[in-house]
């Protein structure tokens, strides 16, 4: 993946859990748009398999004269050895080219930190480019430009993992699987019901469901899915959307009770076989398949 960016950056404040960032474009050519942009990282520390929530605020300038493309934004967390670990990068909710002089863009992210990674700070470089690579990264002013106008917005420090393990597959899940051209992203499938077990923080936390199935098996009826957190509903609704479906519940310490474990269950109405439909040689009963579960405490 490439990089681009826009913004000069300076550091508002850096509190225990969260660390806010601010930057400006520079007006040193009229023909640069003129940008300021502020991320918030929330929170500053996190334990691998965790969930760092970045808010992006993008406001433009009066003499912002415009970005001629449809911009992409890059976020990538360089490990302590200098190395590319993993990206977040992902298109602004507003298109780049519709944004007009004197406006903001806000929206926020949730980013999945992956459960492989080695603890240590971590650098995030944030920018803007232009994915058909017709046009330059936009030129920014920061407190360090790392190469080719990439500019480090940030740090977020992974702690060392907790001895016991954040989540429990307890029954209905098949093996992890992995894409073979993004190791990132990874998987399991469930049977039609699965049960979970999560490492309970007692205080007030938010539980993180990512998941989605085969919309040529259900294209005529889509699937049903259910939760239930210690016994108790927790959600239920019909998987319509074409591609992954994050769910975020927050949850009361009382909710969660008093156990080290916090039981998860994960139903759906129907099943199929791929190889029973012609969707591959996978003779495995699947239901939905889960690229994140996380229940995490509330900063």
């Amino acid at each position: 993946m490439r990089i681009g960016m826009k913004g000069v950056l300076w550091i508002l404040s850096v509190g225990s859990s969260i660390t806010w960032i601010a930057m400006t474009a520079p007006a040193c050519r009229r023909e640069r748009p003129a940008v300021s942009v502020q991320v918030r990282l929330n929170p500053a520390q996190v334990l691998p398999g965790q969930v760092l929530e970045m808010q992006y605020r993008f406001e433009t300038l009066p003499d912002f004269r415009g970005i001629p493309y449809d911009g992409y934004v890059f976020v990538h967390f360089i490990d302590p050895l200098d190395t590319l670990s993993f990206t977040a990068d992902h298109r602004p909710p507003k298109s780049t080219r519709d944004w007009k002089a004197g406006e903001a863009i806000e929206y926020h992210r949730f980013v999945f930190i992956p459960d492989y990674l080695y603890p240590g700070t971590y650098r995030v470089v944030l920018g803007i480019y232009d994915v058909s690579g017709t046009h330059p990264r936009i030129s920014l002013q920061g407190p360090k430009e790392m190469s080719r106008r990439a500019y480090q917005v940030g740090e977020v420090e992974v702690l060392p993992p907790p001895l016991q393990p954040l989540v429990r597959y307890v029954e209905g899940w098949y093996d992890l699987e992995a894409n073979p051209a993004d190791p990132v992203q990874r998987w399991r499938w469930t049977t039609r019901r699965a049960v979970a077990q999560l490492l309970n923080p007692k205080k007030s936390a938010r539980l993180y469901i990512e998941l989605d199935s085969n919309r040529e098996a259900f294209k005529d009826a889509p699937q049903q899915v259910t939760l239930a957190l210690n016994g108790q509903p927790l959600d239920e609704w019909t998987l319509r959307d074409p591609g992954p479906v994050l769910k975020v519940y927050p949850l009361t310490a009382e909710r969660l009770g008093l156990e080290e474990y916090v039981t998860l269950e994960v139903r759906v109405d129907r099943t199929f076989v791929p190889a029973a439909l012609g969707l591959g040689s996978d003779a495995r009963e699947l239901g939905v398949r889960v690229f994140h579960l996380v229940l995490q405490e509330r900063e």
